[in-house]
């Protein structure tokens, strides 16, 4: 949790600590949405289609632990991006988690409204998230935080290297480093 704090551990560089929080985060979300899944459709529901109130607290503890490690690994990207800037691949692994605390959030309520259609809910939040990421043109999202963050002091140096395989929607952003 210390990258709440903005705090990095000994022996860890911030990429090293970002990209540990993600791979760690992506198997034990996958292992516990496979074991939430199963749970319901494997456990004998009553006559109203619930499954006994044990196993849905269970599987309300399994989901509100992901989304913890989410909110973990997410801060850990926070401190990497803040550290080194933007990137598409952040941009990306972000949106990633996003939706990945969607698809928790829907079976948390289909654990208690069985008849709440998560995976249309998952599906149809994870289209809107994806076109508002599209609509709002990644380049330019990177290219206006990279040099904000240099103006402002943020950051010493900025990485043209990035800048300059952004396409050129992100042209108007860097004139203003002119």
């Amino acid at each position: 949790f210390s990258a709440f704090s903005g705090a990095l551990p000994q022996n860890y560089t911030t990429a090293e600590y970002a990209r540990r929080g993600f791979f760690e985060m992506a198997a034990i979300c996958a292992i516990n949405l496979a074991v939430v899944c199963v749970s319901i459709l494997l456990t004998e529901s009553d006559d109203k289609g619930r499954v006994p109130l044990t196993t849905r607290l269970l599987g309300l503890f399994i989901i509100l632990f992901s989304s913890l490690l989410i909110g973990t690994a997410l801060s850990k990207m926070f401190l990497y991006i803040r550290s080194f800037g933007l990137t598409r691949l952040r941009v990306v692994t972000s949106v990633f988690m996003a939706l990945l605390f969607i698809v928790l959030a829907a079976l948390a309520v289909r654990l208690f409204l069985p008849r709440f259609p998560y995976m249309k809910v998952s599906l149809l939040l994870g289209c809107a998230v994806l076109a508002a990421m599209l609509y709002a043109d990644v380049d330019t999202v990177v290219a206006r935080y990279n040099v904000w963050a240099y103006r402002c002091g943020l950051h010493e140096k900025i990485d043209v290297e990035t800048l300059g395989a952004l396409s050129d929607s992100a042209v108007p952003e860097m004139v203003k480093l002119l």
